[in-house]
């Protein structure tokens, strides 16, 4: 690698690690040209590569203490600092030249840019499916009509859900890992209208997963069960109770066309069926 190339790698590793690379120019016999040193960025302190008669560590020294290499690189900075041409010194002069020197340990390294944390994802939800309610969904949808305001429980609706299922109307639930919503719908017939009508008196959504897409998805599911059954048109009711209901049918084409009016007829009692 050329020097210049080199350079520009050691001064863009430092700048990751927080220092500032130093390299001596000064030729003298027995200097420190080509000699590296660290500093810290912020505050100007010496970090590694630094001794009594100037700068001492090598490239690959810079490069390995960078790396978080720090024994090894101590180790071949002592011997960077010895001059080539000097015959090599006993032990105890080695300790000599080594105190000389002063070259004080390197300091303990900058810590290493962290990996990247892989950032957790959400896991993706079950696909919505929406189907014809089956007999065990009757606890799961008495609690979405309870939510939603109506008075009933697990038996009354399983009663209801066998009923409708045996004249060809079954209610569809809207499922993603459990029952999320259901709705319900009817043909019939009128005395002043040429051909069926198609209504679809409840939808009921779980809370937390309303404004999802899934009350119009089972009102789609709901509408081509009525074209099948051959209505040309759709009346859905919903209680004055539920203030979003209103603007979400109006959101789906639907026009307010009259009022509905209901009373209980005399001689009913409360649990009975209306």
């Amino acid at each position: 690698m050329a020097d210049a190339n080199r350079d520009e790698v050691l001064r863009e590793m430092a700048a990751n690690r927080g220092c500032k690379l130093t390299k001596s120019r000064r030729r003298k016999p027995g200097g420190d040209f080509g000699r590296y040193g660290l500093k810290d960025a912020n505050t100007g302190k010496e970090v590694f590569g630094f001794g009594d008669d100037g700068l001492v560590a090598s490239a690959e020294d810079i490069e390995s203490y960078l790396r978080g290499s720090t024994v090894a690189t101590w180790k071949r900075s002592l011997i960077a600092a010895v001059d080539d041409t000097e015959p090599t010194p006993t032990p105890s002069k080695k300790v000599t030249r080594a105190n000389k020197r002063k070259v004080a340990p390197p300091s303990a390294p900058l810590p290493l840019d962290p990996q990247p944390q892989r950032q957790r994802t959400a896991p993706e939800p079950p696909p919505l499916n929406i189907r014809e309610a089956k007999p065990d969904d009757a606890a799961a949808i008495a609690g979405l009509l309870a939510a939603a305001g109506w008075q009933t429980t697990d038996a009354g609706v399983a009663a209801n859900l066998k009923l409708l299922r045996s004249v060809g109307e079954p209610p569809l639930v809207a499922t993603q890992g459990r029952v999320i919503g259901c709705a319900t719908w009817h043909a019939t017939t009128e005395l002043h209208q040429p051909d069926l009508v198609g209504r679809i008196p409840i939808i009921a959504v779980a809370e937390d997963a309303r404004k999802t897409g899934i009350g119009k998805a089972l009102l789609e599911a709901a509408e081509s069960r009525l074209v099948e059954r051959g209505c040309t048109s759709v009346e859905v009711t919903s209680s004055l109770a539920l203030s979003g209901a209103l603007a979400f049918y109006q959101s789906c084409g639907f026009e307010r066309s009259g009022f509905r009016l209901a009373k209980r007829l005399p001689g009913t009692a409360e649990n009975q069926r209306p």
